[in-house]
């Protein structure tokens, strides 16, 4: 039998608090507690930018501009499989110098933190230092 404590004062002084039993399994609560040991923030003042890939044009404009390549080419364009990999050498996409250009809200120079929004959403990365030019894909 599973069972988990907690203080009566913390749902009484946290607004929307939640009192489910699912909320209350172990692994929840460790996880809470981990959270919370940690200096944290919100994400707001944490960051300069928010963009993404799509904050470049519409489909139509991107499709016009954007051309992804099997090759290499000007830029790399680093995509969701490659942190999964941690690999940015092999079986990357590329593209070209008007389209890195073009994609100027989604240059990324190494340091930038990249959250997924589609697929495995939610998921967090860590640009690394590359010493090439980047741009971040779909």
């Amino acid at each position: 039998m599973q069972h988990s404590v907690i203080n009566l004062s913390k749902t009484i002084t946290t607004p929307n608090f939640r009192l489910d039993a699912e909320f209350y399994r172990p692994f929840y609560l460790e996880s809470e507690q981990l959270i919370s040991s940690k200096s944290n923030d919100h994400l707001g003042n944490l960051i300069t930018i928010l963009t993404d890939y799509h904050a470049n044009g519409s489909y139509e404009i991107l499709r016009g501009n954007v051309e992804i390549l099997d090759t290499p080419d000007y830029a790399l364009m680093i995509r969701t499989v490659d942190f999964e990999k941690d690999d940015f050498e092999n079986d990357v996409k590329y593209v070209s110098e008007h389209a890195y250009n073009f994609l100027k809200k989604t240059k990324v120079f190494g340091g930038e933190i990249i959250i997924n929004k589609i697929g495995n959403a939610g998921k967090v990365y860590l640009v690394p230092p590359l010493d090439k030019k980047i741009s971040l894909g779909m």
